[in-house]
């Protein structure tokens, strides 16, 4: 696969809100008929793939009008939520470790002032 494809193709990638599995099929299958059509052709530039193909945008809206919308809102929805579980899960373990910290500090501090401190005397 040439530069000019890569790029094209991650132009096309930048645009999907979410990459599934129907997503990244897609995107295959439109990168094998990208890459014959440039070895076909010699295209050399992205003008020509965009006269054939048309913009990234353009690609991406074509996927979105044709596929089932409900479908597409479902996931968006699940994604949003997972990200938000993330983030509080990462937030709880940053919060507890933080803690875990301070009260082992604060134990070893304690610990340092109330060991018996022991003096060796001679008696003659």
């Amino acid at each position: 696969m040439t530069k000019l494809c890569k790029r094209y193709i991650a132009d096309i990638k930048a645009f999907f809100p979410i990459m599934g599995k129907q997503e990244r099929k897609y995107l295959a299958k439109l990168a094998d008929t990208i890459e014959d059509y440039c070895e076909e052709e010699g295209i050399t530039s992205l003008e020509g793939l965009y006269a054939n193909y048309g913009f990234p945008n353009e690609i991406v809206n074509t996927y979105f009008s044709i596929s089932d919308s409900t479908d597409v809102m479902k996931r968006l929805r699940v994604n949003k939520w997972k990200k938000r579980v993330l983030i509080i899960l990462f937030c709880s373990i940053i919060f507890i470790s933080g803690s875990w910290g301070i009260i082992t500090c604060l134990t070893y501090k304690t610990f340092q002032q109330e060991q018996a401190i022991y003096t060796e005397t001679i008696i003659k």
